[in-house]
């Protein structure tokens, strides 16, 4: 009986984390990114949500699959989204959305950081406070 608990325990806790690597690795993506003039939407979120990698914006979410190195397709209208990195310090500055025939390019205007089910904003001191 023992033996049984304690395999279930470690699978309890394998199974946790499991899912705290998964929502980390992609830390690099959190953020509010600025669409262009004109659009249906202003801006756009890269967010962990239900156990995956979701686009969020004012017309809903949809989630996001790993393609490749920075690419994902997502399943609305069955689209596509390439993350853009600066060339010099290698930070995710922007993105493209591949979607029905168009490019979107957006650009990164903040970042997020998930805290539980919270989002924080990442900007420095200064300029929260100073401005």
């Amino acid at each position: 009986m023992k033996k049984l608990f304690l395999l279930f325990a470690l699978f309890f806790l394998l199974s946790f984390i499991s899912i705290a690597q998964d929502s980390s690795a992609y830390a690099d993506y959190y953020g509010k990114y600025k669409m262009p003039e004109g659009m249906d939407v202003p801006e756009v979120t890269i967010m962990w949500q239900d156990s995956s990698l979701n686009i969020g914006s004012d017309m809903g979410i949809a989630k996001m699959d790993k393609l490749g190195e920075d690419s994902f397709h997502m399943d609305y209208q069955d689209g596509a989204i390439k993350f853009l990195r600066d060339s010099s310090t290698h930070k995710v500055n922007g993105l493209i959305i591949y979607i029905q025939g168009m490019e979107i390019n957006a650009t990164r205007e903040e970042d997020i950081e998930q805290n539980g089910t919270s989002w924080i904003r990442k900007e420095p001191f200064d300029k929260i406070f100073l401005n």
